[in-house]
């Protein structure tokens, strides 16, 4: 397995672990029978013994993706930062308020900004020597703002507050339930299309992704589309609400959804 199929496989993974959590399961309670594999991605055993054939597939289209990688780069080089100050001082924690308007364009060298955020810190960190201290000068960068930084020492690491938490671009947009819905249709008439070779001697199942706003309940009209579609395909078609962040602040939507 070359390396762009490894991370595409370790990001799948990533997704496969919280998806059975919403079955009131986790992953330790499957079994992983084959991991370096396509179509599906993932042959796996349930806690009931049943073996499936596992598809993964994100709603959000990959330029979205992007995106969201760029933010979380963003935010984990905020947290790298404070947290470099914090150790300057024998600090363990401290939370971050502060929000990103954009984010950087995809490939973009952080390190200008990781240089100023730094001497930033360093300029107004006389508070971070003690517990419950705040520094409170503005961090204005090229994407957002850094309002103040609280040490706290009953945490261990960074915690992001507002939209420096590696929320994605798609929740700063609050897309439409119907927009989801349309890009859930996509999505399975697009897998249905390829599903004829996928090895089938297995039931299969499609885990579509859901990394904007979470998203209450599927539509009569959407589930009626997605049977259409799919004729004998899949065996089972979920939707997982995937939270986005450390700090997901939606409402707790059903982390799994049933479409089929």
């Amino acid at each position: 397995m070359g390396k762009r199929e490894e991370s595409k496989k370790h990001h799948e993974l990533r997704m496969l672990g919280p998806a059975l959590w919403g079955l009131g399961q986790t992953l330790q309670n499957w079994v992983v029978l084959e991991l370096d594999r396509e179509r599906p991605d993932f042959l796996v055993r349930d806690p009931a013994g049943k073996t499936w054939g596992i598809e993964i597939s994100e709603v959000m289209a990959p330029e979205q993706g992007e995106a969201r990688s760029m933010e979380n780069r963003l935010c984990s080089a905020i947290r790298v930062e404070v947290m470099r100050a914090l150790e300057r001082h024998g600090g363990k924690g401290a939370t971050v308020f502060g929000f990103n308007e954009t984010v950087p364009s995809p490939g973009r060298c952080l390190d200008g900004f990781s240089r100023s955020l730094s001497a930033h810190l360093r300029l107004h960190d006389a508070p971070l020597w003690q517990d419950r201290g705040m520094i409170s000068a503005e961090f204005n960068h090229e994407w957002g703002v850094v309002l103040n930084v609280i040490r706290d020492d009953r945490r261990d690491g960074v915690r992001l507050i507002g939209q420096a938490q590696g929320a994605p671009p798609e929740s700063k947009q609050q897309v439409a339930e119907s927009e989801i819905e349309r890009r859930i249709v996509e999505r399975v008439e697009d897998k249905v299309r390829k599903a004829h070779g996928y090895e089938r001697s297995h039931g299969l199942w499609l885990l579509l992704i859901n990394r904007a706003q979470g998203i209450g309940q599927i539509s009569d009209g959407c589930r009626l589309l997605v049977q259409g579609l799919n004729g004998s395909a899949f065996a089972r078609i979920s939707l997982c609400n995937l939270p986005f962040g450390e700090m997901d602040a939606r409402p707790r939507y059903p982390r799994l959804l049933r479409l089929l």
